[in-house]
C-alpha cells in the first residue's frame, strides 16, 4: 500500500509536472497562430482585389505604403518598449508588426494580379490568355522579375520570420531590430519604382519562380540573422562605437564610391546632384534618355552638396578615431571626440535630407538648377538623337552641331517634363535613411544601452536563435544555386558561367557554409558566429543589390 501511495504521490507531484513539461516541449500550434491569422488576412485582401475590387487601398502601391508605415510604427513602438519596458508598447509593436506583414504579403500578391492585367493588355494576349496552361501563366507573371519585385518578396519573408519567431515570449525582442530593417528595404523598393517589366522570352521558365522565390526567402531570413547577430555582439559587451564605425563606413562608401562613381558627388568641389527623370521632345527629334546607358541629367540644389561634403569629412574623422580606438589602443578621450563627430554628421545628414526634400517639392522650374557642367552632355545627346531621327526618316538632318547654348535652351523648353525625387537616385537615397536609422540606433544604445542590454535574453539564447536561422537560410542558398544552375542551362545552355551574380551568390553560400563548418568542426560559437552572420549578410546585400548596379552581367535584367 505504501508503495502505491508513493507512486500516487509521485504522479501527483513529479509525474504530473513531467507530463506537462512533455506537452510543453512539443511544438505548439499556438505559436503559429499569429502567422496563420496575418497570412489569412493577407490572402483575403488579395482575393478581394482578384474579384475586381477597385478600392485604391487594394492597389499594390497603396498596400506597400501601408506596410512601410506599419513597419515604421512597429519600430517606434518597440523602441519605446526598449526604453521604458512598458508591456503595452511591446504588444502594440507586435500588432503593428503583424499588420505590416499582412500589408506586405498582400502587396506582393496584388503585384501578381497587376502583372496578369498588364500581360493581358499586350497585343492579342487577352484572347490567348484563357488558352494558356497554368505553368505558362505563372512563367509570364510571377512577380519576381526585377529588383522591386525581389525586394517586396524579401521583406515579405523577413516579416513572416519576424511574426513566426518574434511573437514567442522567448524572442519578443526580435521585432525591435527586424522591423527597422524591413522598413529600410521597403523604402529602397519604393525608391526603385514599381514599374512592371516583361522578361525576355529566353528567361521564361518554370524554374524562374522557384529559383527566385527561394532566393527571396533566403534573403529575408538572412536579414533576420544579421539583426540577431548585432544584438548578440552588443549583449557580449562589444562597444556601441563599433556600430557607429560601421555606419560611418556606410556613409563614406555611399558618397565616395557609389555617388562619386556615378558623378553625383564630388568631395573636392562639394557638389551633389540628383538625377532628373524626364522624357521630352525637341521639335521633330525626340530626346531619348536611357538609364541603362547612363544618360542622366542632374540638378544641384543650394547647400546640399556642401552639407554632404561636411558629412563626409566628419565621417572621415570619426572613422579614423574609431579605428585607432579599436585596433591601435583604447583612448576614452579620442572615443568621446569620435562620438561627437559622428553625432554631428548624423544631425547634418538629417538636416540635408529634410532640406533636399523641401527643395525637390517646392522647385517650380528644375531647369534653373541644372548646372553648366551638364550642358555638354545634353548637347551630345541632342546630336546623337538628331542623327538617329535622320537615319529613320523622322526629320531633316541639320549639319550644325548643337552648342552649349542650344543645350541650355532645350533644357528650358523641357523643364515642364522634368521630375526629381528620392526615387531618382534609389540606392543613394536609401543610404540617406540607413545612415539616419543607424545613427538613431547608436543614440538609443549609447544613452539607454545598459538597461536595454540587461533585458535581452542570455547570450546562449541569441546564439542558438542565430544558428537556427542560419540553418534555414543556408539550405535556401544551396537550393538557390542549384535551381539557378538548372534554369541557366535551360535558358543560356550552360550551368555555370561565372556571371557576377552567380559568383557572389557562391561567395555568400561559402560564408554561411563557413558559419556551420566552424561550428560543427571547431566548436565556434558566440561572437565568432555572429561575425560570420554579419559577413554573410553583407555578401548577400552585395549579391542582391551591388552586383545589379556595379557589375554588369547576364543578370542585368533584374
Amino acid at each position: 500500500m505504501s508503495s502505491k501511495a508513493d507512486i500516487g504521490r509521485f504522479t501527483a507531484a513529479g509525474g504530473g509536472s513531467s507530463a506537462k513539461e512533455s506537452l510543453a516541449s512539443k511544438p505548439e500550434l499556438v505559436h503559429l497562430l499569429p502567422a496563420l491569422i496575418t497570412s489569412v488576412a493577407a490572402v483575403g485582401l488579395i482575393l478581394a482585389r482578384y474579384q475586381g475590387s477597385t478600392l485604391n487601398v487594394l492597389r499594390e502601391g497603396s498596400l506597400t505604403n501601408l506596410a512601410l508605415i506599419s513597419y515604421i510604427a512597429s519600430s517606434l513602438l518597440f523602441g519605446m518598449y526598449l526604453i521604458g519596458r512598458e508591456p503595452l508598447m511591446r504588444k502594440m509593436g507586435m500588432w503593428a508588426m503583424g499588420l505590416a506583414f499582412t500589408f506586405n504579403f498582400a502587396a506582393w500578391g496584388v503585384r501578381w494580379i497587376e502583372y496578369i492585367d498588364h500581360i493581358k493588355m499586350q497585343g492579342d494576349m487577352s484572347a490567348l490568355w484563357p488558352t494558356l496552361p497554368w505553368t505558362e501563366k505563372v512563367n509570364h507573371t510571377f512577380p519576381l522579375s526585377n529588383l522591386y519585385d525581389i525586394t517586396l518578396g524579401l521583406t515579405t519573408f523577413l516579416g513572416l520570420t519576424s511574426v513566426i519567431v518574434g511573437t514567442r515570449k522567448k524572442y519578443d525582442f526580435l521585432g525591435s531590430v527586424t522591423t527597422p530593417v524591413a522598413a529600410l528595404f521597403l523604402t529602397l523598393a519604393i525608391f526603385l519604382g514599381n514599374n512592371i517589366t516583361t522578361l525576355q522570352p529566353i528567361l521564361r521558365s518554370y524554374w524562374r519562380p522557384i529559383h527566385v522565390g527561394v532566393a527571396a526567402l533566403s534573403y529575408g531570413v538572412c536579414a533576420v540573422t544579421f539583426a540577431v547577430a548585432i544584438l548578440y555582439l552588443l549583449k557580449d559587451n562589444v562597444k556601441i562605437e563599433r556600430v557607429a564605425l560601421a555606419i560611418s563606413v556606410v556613409g563614406l562608401s555611399t558618397y565616395l564610391l557609389i555617388a562619386g562613381m556615378f558623378g553625383n558627388f564630388s568631395l573636392f568641389s562639394g557638389t551633389f546632384g540628383m538625377n532628373i527623370v524626364m522624357a521630352g521632345s525637341m521639335g521633330e527629334a525626340p530626346i531619348r534618355f536611357s538609364a541603362a546607358r547612363g544618360d542622366f541629367m542632374t540638378v544641384e540644389f543650394p547647400f546640399i552638396g556642401r552639407m554632404i561634403q561636411l558629412v563626409v569629412l566628419l565621417f572621415l574623422g570619426s572613422t579614423a578615431l574609431y579605428i585607432k580606438d579599436a585596433f591601435i589602443g583604447e583612448d576614452a578621450k579620442l572615443r568621446s571626440i569620435a562620438n561627437k563627430l559622428f553625432t554631428v554628421a548624423v544631425l547634418v545628414q538629417i538636416v540635408a535630407v529634410g532640406l533636399l526634400y523641401y527643395q525637390m517639392k517646392t522647385a517650380s522650374d528644375l531647369s534653373l538648377y541644372v548646372p553648366d557642367s551638364q550642358l555638354p552632355k545634353m548637347a551630345a545627346l541632342m546630336n546623337e538623337n538628331e542623327g538617329h531621327a535622320h537615319e529613320h526618316g523622322e526629320g531633316q538632318h541639320n549639319h550644325a552641331m548643337a552648342t552649349a547654348e542650344d543645350a541650355k535652351q532645350a533644357i528650358q523648353r523641357m523643364s515642364s517634363n522634368m521630375k526629381v525625387s528620392f526615387a531618382s537616385n534609389p540606392v543613394v537615397s536609401s543610404s540617406f535613411f540607413v545612415i539616419i536609422v543607424g545613427g538613431l540606433f547608436f543614440f538609443l544604445f549609447k544613452f539607454r544601452g545598459d538597461s536595454i542590454i540587461k533585458n535581452l535574453p542570455a547570450l546562449e539564447v541569441l546564439d542558438d536563435l542565430n544558428y537556427k536561422l542560419v540553418s534555414v537560410c543556408f539550405p535556401g542558398f544551396t537550393l538557390m544555386l542549384i535551381l539557378g544552375a538548372v534554369w541557366a542551362n535551360e535558358s543560356w545552355g550552360t550551368y555555370w558561367s561565372w556571371d557576377p551574380k552567380e559568383t557572389w551568390g557562391l561567395i555568400t553560400w561559402i560564408a554561411y557554409a563557413a558559419f556551420l563548418h566552424t561550428r560543427f568542426t571547431h566548436g565556434w560559437k558566440g561572437r565568432r558566429s555572429a561575425y560570420f552572420a554579419i559577413l554573410g549578410f553583407l555578401f548577400m546585400l552585395f549579391t542582391y543589390l551591388g552586383v545589379s548596379y556595379l557589375l554588369p552581367g547576364l543578370h542585368s535584367y533584374a
